[in-house]
C-alpha cells in the first residue's frame, strides 16, 4: 500500500548491482516532513526511473521539496527497499 508524503530529497543515484529493477536501479533517500520516516532509501519504479531521477536531481539542485507516492517503509533501512511510484517537484 502506498501513500503520498511531502519530502526532502537527501541523496539520489543509480546502482548497477541492485535487485529491485532492471539495471540500473535508481535510488533516492527521502525524509518525510511530517516525520513518518527519516533518511530512508526508496527505489524508483522501473517504468519511470529515468524521469524520477531527473525530478530528484532537480529537487536537490533547486532545494525544493517533492511529493512522493511511496510504499510505506517498515524501518529506516529495509531490504528490499520500498518502491516509489510517483515523484513530483513542489514549487517554492
Amino acid at each position: 500500500m502506498s501513500q503520498i508524503f511531502t519530502c526532502t530529497v537527501n541523496e539520489v543515484g543509480p546502482a548497477s548491482n541492485a535487485p529491485e529493477t532492471q539495471s540500473p536501479t535508481v535510488y533516492f533517500q527521502l525524509t518525510d516532513l511530517g516525520g513518518t520516516f527519516d533518511h530512508t532509501w526508496f527505489f524508483a519504479a522501473n517504468s519511470a526511473k529515468r524521469e524520477m531521477l531527473a525530478v530528484a536531481l532537480a529537487a536537490i539542485s533547486t532545494q525544493s521539496q517533492v511529493r512522493a507516492d511511496v510504499d510505506i517503509p517498515t524501518g529506516p533501512d529495509t531490504n528490499p527497499h520500498p518502491q516509489c511510484h510517483r515523484l513530483y517537484v513542489v514549487a517554492s
